[in-house]
């Protein structure tokens, strides 16, 4: 019998609820990724909570820095490198992979650095793309991060496009026949930040069919429910907070909402489109082109163009052809993701 690739997961900043964790939660419990492969997790985030992680199947121990002291995590994380028995340090943010491999070096250590960014690379306060260079390798989760990592002078050879993983949905959500357009978004509600929730709420009140919008999410939500009362179609919009399964209490759905800045690979889109949604999202940097293509499965917009919002919200809700929107998303389903990221890793340590 192989023995299993260890593997050292560093994170930071995660709250269990966001894309990411969706992506961690899977790789952490997937019977097959669990036959080549086990993990241990270190948190180095001021935000970091193991809770969510302490059920997974694949799981050999956490370790998580509670202190907000710099300098006490710092001494934190060259210590854990320096015992660490990984075969691969597999580095969410780019701060800790220039921390290993420098007690990589100084200690002689054997394990391999990979990156494994999931948001674009470039122009983004919280990634340093420079530090990249000191990964030995890369897990891509869009064509548009492999193709950020080349421009940084990466060779391709050292790239494995992966994507996100996405699982298959036995229930579909119907769209609605007549009647008020239903629309929702599901994520972190910020109004002008990454996810730019007042870039749609302006192209919504141009919009002039009838319409809901439902948000389900936290964050700013004060303050873009005031900014829609400057609208003056706060009644148009239900606030839900975080719920736990959203796709559960759907029952009719005409459209999904992603209006972002910036992504990595969205997940709340192939959340969707796993379900029969169909989705309208702005080509930001990067991810949203993997999923969606026009008239199959939704429709883009480019970022700022509000009336590209709008040619797209009537393209998709008014496109009575959408019929197979969970298999234009086939490649991104669990087996091919699975040996994507198994072969991807052996491939660097065997």
């Amino acid at each position: 019998m192989t023995e299993k690739t260890k593997i050292d997961l560093i994170a930071a900043n995660l709250s269990g609820h966001g894309g990411t964790e969706t992506v961690i939660k899977y790789v952490l419990n997937d019977i097959s990724i669990g036959e080549e492969v086990n993990f241990d997790v270190f948190l180095t985030g001021k935000a970091s909570n193991a809770k969510w992680l302490k059920s997974a199947s694949n799981l050999g121990s956490i370790e998580v820095l509670h202190s907000n002291n710099k300098v006490l995590k710092l001494l934190g994380s060259l210590w854990h490198y320096m015992w660490s028995k990984a075969d691969v340090v597999l580095a969410l943010g780019t701060g800790q992979i220039v921390l290993a491999y420098i007690i990589r070096k100084i200690f002689r250590k054997k394990y391999k650095l990979v990156s494994w960014i999931h948001f674009s690379i470039l122009g983004i306060s919280f990634i340093n793309p420079r530090f990249l260079k000191y990964a030995d390798y890369h897990l891509a989760i869009s064509s548009e991060i492999e193709e950020q990592l080349v421009q940084l002078g990466i060779n391709r050879n050292r790239i494995s496009i992966i994507y996100n993983p996405v699982v298959k949905q036995e229930r579909q959500i119907k769209r609605k026949k007549d009647g008020v357009i239903k629309l929702i978004y599901v994520g972190r509600v910020d109004l002008v930040g990454q996810k730019n929730l007042k870039e749609m709420l302006d192209g919504l009140s141009q919009y002039e069919e009838s319409w809901h919008l439902d948000i389900f999410g936290t964050g700013e939500t004060e303050r873009v429910s005031k900014y829609a009362e400057t609208l003056r179609m706060q009644e148009k919009i239900t606030f839900h907070g975080w719920v736990d399964n959203v796709w559960g209490q759907l029952k009719e759905v005409d459209a999904l909402l992603l209006t972002s800045t910036f992504e990595g690979l969205p997940m709340v889109l192939t959340e969707a489109v796993s379900r029969g949604i169909p989705c309208v999202a702005a080509d930001c940097p990067v991810g949203p082109r993997d999923i969606i293509k026009n008239g199959v499965n939704g429709c883009l917009y480019q970022c700022g163009d509000l009336e590209g919002f709008l040619k797209a919200l009537n393209s998709v809700v008014r496109n009575p052809d959408y019929k197979s929107i969970p298999m234009s998303i086939d490649n991104l389903y669990g087996d091919r993701y699975n040996k994507r990221f198994v072969n991807a890793l052996n491939s660097w340590t065997h």
